[in-house]
């Protein structure tokens, strides 16, 4: 597996990427350095996209018995589970937590596990992932990630009044790939469910009929297209957290209430506490070589982006806004973009080769878990790329859309609400740019990230010398330094790219660095600094060169979603000798 590699052979600034119940998450807001392997974004991929198949397929199994009227309890083939049994249970308390391996317990996972076509599952996880030529290759001897069965867990009844009892459980599923070692690891799934038995004459057909609205509705033409924000960013990880309370989705939701059918004088539904869980499905991007400007010898003054460049970085004899015209225009020699089979010619020139809905559709047509969750939903989701309006979309996120409440107000105790949530829905959300156009976005990407990297390497005067000279990280100061020993990069480059960041924030407070610059890929994974301050990176032990130049907006070297590890980025090449472990490079700490 090589791909990553290849970017990894770069000095890179990084704008980084995407949730999901297996996801792990940034412990905080410092830009990562480097990449991860293949493998990692891999595994993380497969998890992604086993959890999109669980979840689709329990909510499809489980939705009936969703709301049960206690009138249809034998229709429904339950044999332990029932209005009146549960109600024995609770005795006189309000609610009670079932011991895990009691009889209870057994009795209540035999009813829900017959409701389930668990097989179904299981052969269609290991189908979507064994085909796949790069996530089949976390699979642990070639197994199915999925084992014969899955538990319940807290699992409780909760009392709601005389005539109605709630069941919340969480059904967890092991998965079973490999580690990078090739050692077996298990890792859990979990998605939550509830069902409410119902003694109140048609309750819960009422319910339900107001849940199929809803749905209904939800991935009717009039609503499905109508949710989007708007985000400038790369990183898909920040957008979807940047999504969940910045969407336009109060007030569609708002607006699909006024057209629901009356629903009776005890329930009126609430929508103020809507909860969403965002993901990246797809992102505008073509493939792995899309924004790469490749090896450029700094020393071809022949070659005219190598003068243009020197007379940014070093002779100040260009802005960087001038700079980010010419290496951001379509077509201007600068910037590899991938055009994939089908691909549109794109001739619009407010539309940036770069970044474009075109990419975004293609991102569509290749993700499984999109395909998946439209078949779940029904939903008529759809862009459109003659319509003008869509121009400025640049990927699109899923949304868990929970804690949608019908209240029930019971006639006999008027002053008593009890809340029924609805089951959980599923959106698909547009992410569309601030600028009037993605031509303006790619523009200002670039201008951004040459601004950056003139102050992160000090070119800041006109030296006339090409070494690229790096402040030291707070967290090692030259007192500490020790010369020729190997340090982790990403211990030190992550403080300090997070430095300069917060540096660059102060004095350009209209930028949009923190949309665009997410961390420093291409530095290895590990570095050692000389008496005189010079930089030599390794990667696992291997002298590395950095060369080479890229602008990636998003980068496409992992898809998956919610990781924090899909990124667009602006890489700059500071020459390093790979031809001896000794004397001086292009990049430099200052030591002073």
């Amino acid at each position: 597996m090589k791909k990553l590699l290849t970017i990894l052979a770069t000095s890179s600034l990084i704008v980084s990427a995407p949730l999901s119940v297996v996801a792990c998450k940034r412990t905080n807001n410092k830009p990562s350095v480097g990449g991860e392997f293949d493998f990692e974004v891999a595994k993380r991929e497969a998890l992604s996209l086993i959890s999109t198949i669980t979840s689709s397929h329990l909510r499809s199994d489980l939705s009936k018995y969703y709301f049960i009227d206690e009138q249809e309890e034998p229709n429904l083939g339950l044999e332990f589970l029932s209005f009146q049994t549960l109600q024995g249970l609770l005795g006189q308390s309000n609610s009670l937590e079932i011991t895990l391996g009691s009889e209870t317990y057994n009795q209540i996972s035999e009813d829900i596990e017959g409701f389930v076509d668990w097989n179904r599952i299981t052969k269609e996880v290991y189908r979507e992932i064994s085909s796949d030529i790069n996530l089949a290759t976390v699979l642990y001897q070639q197994e199915n990630p999925l084992q014969n069965f899955f538990t319940l867990e807290k699992v409780k009844l909760t009392l709601l009044n005389d005539e109605a009892i709630r069941l919340a459980y969480q059904i967890n599923i092991p998965v079973t790939l490999r580690d990078i070692s090739y050692n077996k690891e298990i890792t859990h799934i979990t998605h939550n469910f509830e069902m409410n038995f119902i003694r109140t004459p048609d309750l819960a057909a009422q319910l339900t009929a107001i849940n199929q609205q809803v749905q209904a509705k939800l991935a009717g033409a009039d609503f499905a297209n109508q949710f989007e924000f708007i985000s400038d960013s790369g990183d898909a990880l920040k957008t979807a957290q940047f999504s969940q309370t910045n969407s336009n989705s109060n007030e569609v939701f708002n607006q699909l209430l006024t057209t629901l059918e009356p629903i009776g004088d005890n329930l009126a539904i609430d929508a103020s506490k809507i909860t969403l869980s965002s993901q990246s499905l797809a992102a505008s991007i073509t493939d792995r070589s899309s924004g790469w400007v490749g090896l450029l010898d700094w020393s071809q003054n022949s070659d005219v982006r190598v003068t243009q460049l020197k007379d940014y970085f070093i002779r100040n004899q260009i802005s960087a806004e001038e700079l980010a015209k010419i290496i951001a225009k379509n077509n201007s020699g600068y910037i590899a973009v991938s055009s994939p089979p089908g691909f549109p010619t794109i001739v619009d020139p407010t539309t940036s080769h770069s970044i474009s809905v075109y990419g975004t559709l293609h991102g569509i047509n290749r993700s499984t878990e999109l395909k998946i969750l439209l078949n779940q939903t029904g939903s008529q989701f759809k862009i459109d790329s003659t319509n003008s309006a869509e121009k400025r979309v640049i990927g699109v996120f899923g949304m868990k859309v929970n804690n949608f409440f019908v209240n029930y107000r019971n006639p006999s105790f008027p002053d008593k609400v009890i809340p029924f949530a609805l089951p959980e829905s599923y959106i698909f959300t547009r992410q569309k740019t601030s600028f009037t156009n993605t031509q303006e976005l790619y523009n200002d990407f670039i201008k951004v990230s040459l601004e950056f990297n003139k102050q992160l390497y000090n070119l800041t005067t006109n030296s006339g010398d090409e070494v690229w000279r790096f402040n030291l990280p707070s967290n090692l100061p030259i007192t500490d330094l020790k010369f020729n020993k190997k340090y982790l990069s990403s211990t030190y480059f992550d403080e300090l790219i997070y430095e300069e960041i917060k540096k660059f924030k102060a004095n350009h407070l209209d930028s949009k660095i923190s949309d665009y610059i997410n961390g420093y890929a291409g530095i290895g994974t590990q570095f050692e600094v000389n008496e005189q301050g010079y930089i030599r990176f390794y990667n696992n032990n291997q002298l590395q060169s950095n060369n080479s130049l890229a602008f990636f907006w998003i980068n496409a070297n992992s898809q998956g979603s919610s990781y924090g590890n899909v990124y667009g980025a602006k890489s700059y090449f500071g020459t390093v000798s790979n031809n001896s472990l000794t004397g001086p490079t292009k990049m430099q700490f200052i030591l002073e």
